[in-house]
């Protein structure tokens, strides 16, 4: 009992300390009214016929090594655009994508996909710019192939994937377009500080906004990529970027602010009633339309924007807090007493159950033996 009550000391002295944080903190403008999306209808495009492919097993060199690739093109005569599709966060194996290359392949899309590169790539430390390289490394080979137009090939990104796309394209002109899916155009630690922002919005818990969003900054030093923004400012091809109107992991009004502020090239937008993150049809259900939007985008380099539904995306993405010397120390006291007293109640926890446990083997032993010495009765069942 006593080595819980201590944990619960050092819990109610991380509060202590993160509330003196919040005090002494320079001044904090709470997030501002959540920007919204106006709808904006268009006719869907009508769905294509859908043709055969042939799928090849491909070597991609780059300059970090061979990367293994899928390649899948339409067997029908003739040059065709291509796109190397490039994962979102995490390990990004090439069957994550695999079904997106497959609906885009089915609708005369010539598709590359690859395994990502991991080397230096962790929740510690990311590298968009590396992962760049290799999206255009992927994208030279798909040129070079005789059954693909040269100058027809783009990037296809999702989630993380945006990063990593626009980063290539502000490289190399030789990106014909980009179609990004799901991405965010707010740093990795703007989207974090949102989504916790709006989960706190969501329960009604906005008194909590100013220290959590003081405790996210702790991390900031150690996680250098949370300040990566995507260069769109040099970003000159057209971009199809598509989205789910019910995203909770992408603030989707801002982003679509950030592209038609900072891009210079043709922006189309997309944004789907009634989807997700993954833009992802029912089991069961035809694919996803966004297939039939992209590959007819790229067939015709353009298209008509589209978005379905109104959007609010719950509140602002918040302004990063500042800190001074002062806040920071507290903050990081707050933080390790926090930690402190959360093993110290688990580890409470564990002594009790162990002790608990223990006692109930000891009584089941005595029971037992009181048995074998008969001198406890075992239950007497009657005869029917």
């Amino acid at each position: 009992m006593k080595v819980f009550s201590a944990g619960l000391l050092l819990i109610g002295l991380s509060v202590i300390s993160t509330a003196a944080a919040v005090g002494v903190a320079p001044e904090w403008s709470p997030p501002a009214p959540a920007p919204t999306l106006s709808a904006q209808p268009a006719a869907a495009p009508p769905l294509q016929a859908h043709g055969s492919y042939v799928v090849e097993e491909v070597a991609i060199p780059t300059g970090r090594g061979d990367r293994p690739g899928t390649l899948l093109l339409p067997a029908t005569p003739g040059r065709h655009p291509g796109v190397v599709m490039v994962a979102g966060g995490g390990p990004g194996h090439r069957s994550e994508l695999l079904t997106s290359a497959q609906e885009l392949a089915a609708r005369g899309v010539a598709t590359l996909v690859y395994d990502k590169n991991l080397t230096g790539y962790s929740p510690l430390a990311r590298d968009y710019d590396a992962l760049g390289a290799d999206a255009l490394d992927a994208l030279r080979l798909l040129q070079v192939r005789p059954e693909v137009a040269a100058d027809h090939v783009g990037l296809w990104g999702f989630s993380e994937g945006g990063w990593v796309i626009a980063s290539a394209a502000a490289r190399d002109a030789r990106v014909a377009f980009l179609v990004m899916v799901s991405a965010p155009t707010v740093s990795p630690g703007e989207q974090a500080a949102w989504m916790a922002s709006r989960l706190l919005h969501q329960h009604q818990l906005d008194l909590l906004q100013h220290p959590v969003g003081l405790h996210l900054t702790l991390g900031r030093p150690f996680l250098g990529y949370t300040d990566y923004r995507p260069p769109l400012s040099r970003v000159h091809q057209p971009v199809l970027a598509m989205f789910g109107a019910e995203d909770v992991t992408v603030p989707v009004a801002t982003s679509v602010s950030r592209l038609r502020t900072e891009l210079t090239g043709p922006l189309t937008v997309h944004v789907f009633a009634n989807s997700g993150h993954a833009l992802t049809a029912p089991a069961g259900a035809e694919p996803h339309r966004s297939f039939d939007t992209t590959a007819q985008w790229i067939m015709r380099r353009g298209g008509e924007a589209s978005i379905e539904v109104p959007v609010s995306q719950g509140v602002a993405v918040p302004e990063t807090p500042r800190t001074d010397p002062t806040t920071t120390a507290l903050l990081y006291a707050a933080a390790a007493l926090s930690v402190a007293g959360i093993a110290t109640v688990v580890a409470a926890a564990a002594l009790s159950l162990q002790r608990i446990g223990r006692r109930q083997w000891v009584r089941s032993r005595r029971h037992s033996s009181r048995l074998d010495a008969g001198q406890v009765q075992p239950p007497f069942r009657s005869s029917p």
